[in-house]
């Protein structure tokens, strides 16, 4: 990070706290992918008591480490790894009181069904693709705010944006979970009318929650820095900031929740491509060119970033609803369960 520009003592304590994270993502790896096979059986109660318990293990662990014991600031990184490594461990007890949910889609180790199964990494490497290509260029926003001018007021006012969105764009991500795992079934039922009236649905219900999400940050956009931050002219940064962001929630959302259809409809490879073209051609130079040559600090960064989503979300909705019709993506489904 020093390499890069970023302030050094802010490197060292980004170091220090991603060492004590590294602890818990093998366990958090390995329960997002028990969790995704679950959720496509619509299996959701279980697990989210088991997110409810690992909130409240990262919450109260952190509490007590941060200021309870000399760890400081590192007891916040070792509070969330301690909450990730509590997410598969309580599946352990669940499938012993539930072992159908285990032993119908795992049997044991199959060398032969394994292999079988490399067709799907057509679906899963892009799937990986689209999502980790959004929130490197989330990175990359951090990256350039850390070599704004006043460096540390621009990653304060930042990291406020970034926490903020992060916690809208769960709503959203819930959502798209929700539309994907309907999509996807109705797909492979070969039921493309009731696949589209889901898809319908989940869009308008997007557009419902964005818009009160931008009434309530304009509102509080004074307040919620407040909460975070202790300096002033931080809070003012950030308030500014969140100003301007408010309205791009409505593209967000409208971009979130149309990938989790394209997730369901089989079209993850699609999508990669054009989050590529969308955050790392249009998003991340016009996030500089804001930011730097208009020197319009954290606003620009994130303006420029907004824009790059209104690029995916426009080929997202051109492609859904003027390029492929519901009936050749249940014909796709079909081909593909049939393999």
């Amino acid at each position: 990070m020093v390499f890069m520009g970023q302030d050094e003592e802010i490197s060292k304590l980004a170091q220090t706290f991603s060492r004590w994270m590294l602890l818990g993502m093998p366990f958090v790896v390995l329960y997002e992918l028990v969790r995704k096979v679950l959720q496509a059986q619509n299996i959701m109660k279980p697990l989210v008591t088991i997110a409810t318990i690992g909130n409240v293990v990262n919450i109260v662990t952190g509490y007590v480490l941060t200021y309870h014991t000399p760890m400081g600031f590192e007891g916040i990184a070792l509070s969330r790894s301690l909450g990730n490594i509590t997410l598969p461990l309580l599946l352990i007890p669940y499938f012993y009181y539930h072992p159908d949910h285990l032993s119908q889609w795992w049997s044991g180790w199959n060398f032969k069904e394994a292999v079988a199964h490399v067709v799907f990494l057509r679906l899963g490497v892009p799937g990986c693709l689209m999502m980790t290509m959004e929130w490197f260029a989330f990175e990359l926003l951090t990256l350039m705010a850390g070599v704004l001018p006043n460096a540390v007021v621009s990653i304060s006012a930042h990291s406020v944006l970034v926490n903020i969105n992060s916690i809208i764009y769960m709503v959203f991500a819930g959502l798209a979970v929700a539309v994907n795992i309907r999509v996807g079934n109705c797909l492979g039922a070969n039921l493309p009318k009731l696949a589209m009236a889901s898809c319908t649905v989940a869009l308008t219900l997007t557009l419902a929650i964005s818009l009160s999400f931008i009434a309530f940050l304009y509102a509080t956009r004074w307040t919620l820095p407040s909460l975070l931050l202790n300096d002033q002219e931080s809070i003012t940064r950030a308030a500014s900031a969140l100003a301007v962001w408010a309205p791009f929630e409505i593209l967000d959302g409208q971009n979130t929740v149309p990938q989790g259809v394209f997730r369901g409809a089989g079209k993850q490879t699609v999508d990669a491509s054009i989050n590529a073209v969308a955050y790392y051609i249009f998003g991340t130079p016009l996030a500089v060119w804001l930011g730097f040559y208009w020197a319009l600090d954290v606003e620009g960064l994130w303006v420029g970033f907004g824009l790059g989503i209104l690029v995916s979300a426009s080929c997202l909705y051109f492609l859904l609803f003027e390029r492929w019709t519901w009936e050749e993506l249940a014909e796709d489904a079909q081909k593909r369960t049939s393999v």
